[in-house]
């Protein structure tokens, strides 16, 4: 069980479609209107972004809980994205819709860095037992990475036969998914020792 929580944990890390936003941020602003100049600037944006939260996270992981982050920045991400789908339905994409596409795309940044960005990673290094923890954690680490190849892979494509609404959709959809499997799934780690993680995981407590 921790070994199938732990590779899917990966995998919907990257189902965020956060490195789709991230390498295809310039075409993202491009599609909503912006200029190329205006698109790279957004993007350097988006970067300053994830390093800000990136330290937040660190303070609030143990304070909030992984459970709790992640349930809630699948959620917030969710929200973005079916808000962006709803933006790029727009036509023609006025101002407003541009600055609500940039908004949009810069929460789900935000969520993302607070919630799995981190906690994906911290989840993975807590609950394996000692005796097998470097090879099921390698194993998980190697499904996350295969996972940011296929989402970066499959974004331009999904594009160009989806278009940016079905695309943003579909991951949309994944990250209610991420918050679903969250609660049922994941049981809390923050505050207890490797023993208690491991008890936990074999006796299905979720708190």
């Amino acid at each position: 069980m921790a070994l199938f929580v732990a590779i899917m944990t990966a995998i919907f890390q990257q189902l965020t479609g956060v490195s789709a936003v991230a390498y295809y941020a310039p075409l993202i602003f491009k599609d909503a209107g912006a200029g190329t100049d205006s698109a790279l600037i957004e993007t350097v944006l988006i970067g300053l972004v994830k390093v800000l939260f990136v330290v937040v996270f660190m303070f609030l992981v143990d304070r909030v809980g992984r459970k709790k982050l992640l349930i809630y920045g699948a959620a917030g991400m969710a929200f973005c994205l079916f808000v962006l789908a709803y933006a790029f339905a727009q036509n023609p994409i006025t101002k407003f819709f541009d600055m609500l596409i940039i908004l949009m795309v810069v929460l789900h940044t935000v969520s993302f860095e607070l919630s799995w960005g981190g906690g994906a990673w911290v989840l993975i290094s807590e609950i394996f037992p000692n005796r097998i923890r470097g090879r099921a954690s390698s194993l998980a680490s190697c499904s996350l990475w295969i996972a940011t190849y296929a989402v970066t892979q499959l974004f331009p494509i999904m594009l160009a036969k989806l278009g940016s609404i079905g695309t943003y959709i579909v991951f949309g959809a994944f990250c209610v998914i991420m918050a679903l499997f969250t609660h049922f799934f994941l049981h809390e780690t923050a505050g207890k020792s490797l023993e208690q993680i491991q008890e936990d995981t074999a006796n299905g407590n979720k708190n």
